[in-house]
């Protein structure tokens, strides 16, 4: 959700349940109890909506994190004995070439580490033969270009991502702006109540109060204890 959905969306969970708090004062009137109901339904597909969104992104960028990980351990493990190759064979270029770490991959931007990986396995696959002696096999490779492809296809391919999440913010728009109608109708209701507690208590359970002014206060007081 954006910040003024959220206060869109604080604001309303507190006017529900003010109006649920009493619920024995407007029970028996029928349009009431509907709109009450409507109201309950509109805000759980908004959480439910707006919870969606947060796993699609966030499930994705752990799915990227663990890829990446799993994609550098491998080709380390290739990498590590070939640097070894390469000295035996004073073949310095190759070494340095290889000669990587965690390290170097975390400096290298997530766009950009493919093709860094595939640079170094480009230079070992022809070694493959010797590498056996240094503790490297087949499937080290075959593991590797596996790890690598899954990596490559969730950094140049997020349009699945894209939609997915663009569908579930759409649908938080459209059940904010539901909640907007159904408040204009609560509100006309809810002047059967001018003068009582539960109307009070429900106009100021209605107003909006900015998260961003909230949260900035908050760190201001902070800072002054």
């Amino acid at each position: 959700m954006t910040t003024k959905q959220q206060n869109y969306s604080d604001m309303a969970h507190t006017a529900g349940n003010t109006v649920k708090e009493n619920q024995t004062l407007w029970s028996a009137i029928p349009r009431f109890v509907t709109l009450d109901e409507n109201l309950n339904t509109a805000l759980a597909n908004l959480d439910s909506a707006d919870k969606e969104a947060k796993i699609i992104t966030t499930g994705t960028t752990k799915d990227k994190e663990k890829a990446k990980a799993q994609a550098i351990a491998a080709i380390i493990k290739i990498a590590g004995p070939a640097c070894v190759y390469a000295l035996d064979n004073n073949n310095n270029a190759l070494h340095d070439h290889l000669n990587v770490t965690e390290t170097t991959f975390k400096k290298v931007q997530d766009g950009n580490l493919p093709q860094l990986f595939n640079s170094i396995i480009e230079k070992v696959k022809p070694l493959a033969e010797p590498l056996v002696e240094f503790g490297v096999v087949a499937e080290d490779f075959t593991g590797a270009e596996t790890k690598i492809q899954v990596y490559t296809d969730l950094v140049n391919d997020p349009r699945q991502l894209i939609t997915e999440r663009s569908t579930k913010i759409e649908s938080v728009a459209f059940y904010i702006d539901e909640l907007h109608q159904i408040f204009y109708r609560l509100d006309k209701m809810m002047l059967l109540f001018v003068g009582t507690e539960f109307y009070s208590q429900y106009r100021n359970a209605r107003k909006i109060v900015d998260r961003g002014i909230r949260k900035k206060q908050e760190k201001e007081n902070k800072k002054s204890e």
